[in-house]
């Protein structure tokens, strides 16, 4: 009886590690099949030199300035309306591109399909782009009403 019981545990463990194993190839087939769909979308954009941050920046910069009140000077009224048109064409770039393209494109420095994910415009990386141009906006608002 002991030894059947140990059986249905070495069958137990042996299935789950499979499990786990196949959960394991599943998630790096999506990951390759992402990377492959990447580098078709690549391969069909048409490419031109932009001198706009990359995703990963965008990213960095809404985490780190927006909604932290950062836009309050009313001394800096014109600065903030600078970068608002700044940002406001990297978020038509964003729109309508799928890809950042720079030096390193042009100059052959990309050497894996992985590489690519970096400068891929991901929804989220428009999202923030965009939530970063409607703050800058409001503050411009509030601090012509309070002027």
């Amino acid at each position: 009886m002991q030894l059947l019981n140990f059986t249905k545990l070495i069958k137990v463990i042996y299935i789950n590690t499979i499990d786990f194993r196949e959960e394991e190839l599943l998630e790096q087939k999506e990951k390759t099949e992402f990377l492959i769909e990447l580098c078709n979308k690549y391969r069909a954009e048409h490419k031109r030199y932009y001198n706009l941050p990359l995703p990963e920046d965008i990213i960095r910069i809404h985490d780190n300035k927006i909604g932290y009140n950062n836009y309050n000077n009313v001394n800096n009224l014109e600065f903030y309306k600078e970068e608002l048109d700044f940002y406001k064409h990297v978020a038509e770039h964003y729109d309508n591109n799928d890809f950042i393209i720079t030096d390193m494109h042009l100059y052959g420095g990309l050497y894996n399909a992985k590489q690519l994910e970096k400068f891929y415009i991901s929804p989220e990386a428009r999202r923030r782009v965009h939530n970063i141009c409607d703050e800058i906006e409001a503050s411009i608002k509030k601090l012509k009403q309070n002027k």
